[in-house]
């Protein structure tokens, strides 16, 4: 896991990529000014902030503590979780169909 300061540094990469401002960013998420200022004195977010910030950009939290490389996993859990019970099974019998080595059973 990241220390807060690398946290903040992968805000401001989200910000930059989106081309907002971190201004911006907290405005439109209703967070005061100083929570990205915090985190690069070392002041770790709190878990309700983290979420707010992952969501907004569409990355998993896991991605913004630095606990994934791959921003994109909180997607394809709302896409999976969208399905029924019968879809989720039709669909990982399609990816281990399309992607044998996953199969492990």
């Amino acid at each position: 896991m990241l220390i807060a300061k690398e946290i903040a540094k992968i805000i401001e990469d989200l910000c930059s990529k989106k081309g907002i401002a971190v201004n911006e960013l907290l405005k439109e998420c209703n967070l005061k000014g100083s929570v990205v200022d915090n985190m690069k004195k070392g002041s770790m977010p709190s878990v309700d902030k983290a979420l707010i910030i992952s969501r907004y950009f569409g990355v998993s939290i896991d991605y913004l503590l630095g606990l994934t490389e791959n921003p994109n996993l909180s997607e394809l859990q709302t896409i999976f979780a969208q399905l029924s019970p019968d879809e989720q099974r039709v669909a990982l019998q399609n990816l281990y169909n399309q992607f044998p080595r996953l199969n492990k059973h």
